[in-house]
């Protein structure tokens, strides 16, 4: 049943009002995700995404919470802690890549 769910999906963007004059594209199958608005997608984005603390090294805490994570870096020595924050962040944005998602940098705050 997840496979039917996940194979076989098609899209189509549409601009404009569809009773007014609209730009339609054709239909595309997609070829990974899930419909958005359905009741399965969020359960299943949980599971794809539930490996990504694991990508980080032990001195370092990641805090889940629906689709936000928040990552935790500390060090009382300034440069082991810029050597933690780019090696934490070189590997989460390959587990990104890895897993075809991006990192929305509009919404990343680096405090």
């Amino acid at each position: 049943m997840i496979k039917s769910f996940l194979k076989g999906r098609y899209q189509k963007v549409t601009l404009g009002n569809v009773t007014d004059s609209c730009k339609s594209f054709k239909w595309e199958e997609r070829k990974n995700g899930v419909a958005q608005g359905s009741i399965l997608g969020p359960l299943l984005f949980l599971f794809y995404r539930n490996d990504l603390p694991n990508m980080i090294n032990n001195d370092t805490n990641m805090v889940l919470f629906a689709n936000d994570a928040s990552i935790l870096v500390t060090d009382s020595n300034k440069l082991d802690f810029n050597i933690n924050i780019d090696k934490t962040f070189l590997d989460i944005n390959t587990w990104f890549i890895d897993s075809l998602l991006f990192l929305n940098f509009n919404k990343t705050q680096y405090l």
